[in-house]
């Protein structure tokens, strides 16, 4: 059911109670009761946050989290997620009895997007930027990995949502198809990020800015992006564009419009190639910039 943008799903008590409950999980953490509460906690402040932005009201979710300083906590939530996706989930995949259920692991799954919709609702504000402080270096070098992943989904059909596909199909078959379209999705997310921290550079810690233009390559990587972007594809003849969660076809009258993604993309690239200090920094040279003007 659509939520009205107006609508709250926390009171302003609960949302600092529930801000302050939020403890650090460790990988053997991941899956039990704690977590679980945790997780249910994280959803409804990231709902929360992103109706605040929608209503264009005061963003409680937000100032709690400066306030209370829990940006990093959330930073290391998702790379704990994203180790247990890497680590634990192809193990758990082959001990799992196939008549078990398997939605505890849909949760663990869909609670990296969760928190990564969360991060996206608050991270424009640069309130919130400057009190993530170094935690921002290991964002950014999770984006990038997600980013990567995101590029090698060119030649891939997600017209069809695992939902949609065989119901004979193997439960298990259909949790990787699970992962890999979050794992889109993750990627769409993770450039968002990646723009909103673009936009602070004056309030990014100098080894975040380190990684944007130099460990990293973002320009490069942002300009290969919209070079062949994994966002638009053709599927069954007709060119389509992944906006708003879902493929739609592209139009005449859509040819020449921006998506939201490519905007952040440009938006970041002209905050990091024409910002003066980023320019001292960034190596604009040969084979770069052969690619940066292609």
């Amino acid at each position: 059911m659509k939520m009205d943008a107006n609508e709250q799903v926390l009171l302003p008590q609960e949302i600092e109670a529930y801000l302050e409950s939020l403890q650090p999980i460790t990988i053997p953490d991941i899956g039990s009761p704690k977590w679980l509460t945790q997780r249910e906690r994280i959803h409804s402040l990231s709902l929360q946050a992103s109706l605040d932005v929608k209503s264009d009201r005061e963003e409680i979710v937000k100032e709690y989290l400066v306030t209370l300083q829990k940006v990093p906590l959330l930073i290391h939530e998702l790379i704990a997620t994203e180790i247990w996706r890497l680590k634990v989930f192809p193990l758990l995949l082959k001990m799992e009895n196939s008549s078990k259920s398997t939605i505890p692991l849909y949760l663990v799954l869909y609670q990296e997007a969760a928190l990564e919709s969360f991060l996206e609702a608050v991270l424009f504000h640069e309130e919130v930027v400057e009190s993530s402080g170094d935690s921002l270096i290991d964002l950014v070098d999770y984006c990038y990995r997600n980013a990567i992943i995101f590029m090698s989904f060119q030649d891939e059909d997600f017209s069809k949502k695992s939902d949609e596909i065989n119901n004979d199909l193997d439960e298990k078959l259909r949790l990787e198809q699970q992962k890999r379209e979050i794992a889109f999705e993750s990627g769409m997310k993770c450039i968002s990020l990646l723009s909103y921290m673009t936009q602070h550079l004056k309030t990014i810690p100098l080894g975040v800015l380190h990684r944007l233009l130099v460990v990293h390559d973002v320009p490069l990587l942002f300009t290969n992006l919209l070079y062949d972007p994994p966002w638009i594809k053709e599927i069954n003849g007709e060119k389509k564009k992944y906006t708003d969660g879902k493929w739609n076809k592209i139009t005449s009258s859509d040819v020449m419009k921006i998506s939201k993604t490519e905007g952040q993309i440009w938006i970041a690239l002209i905050q990091l190639l024409l910002n003066p200090d980023c320019q001292k920094k960034y190596d604009m040279s040969g084979y770069k910039k052969e690619q940066l003007l292609k």
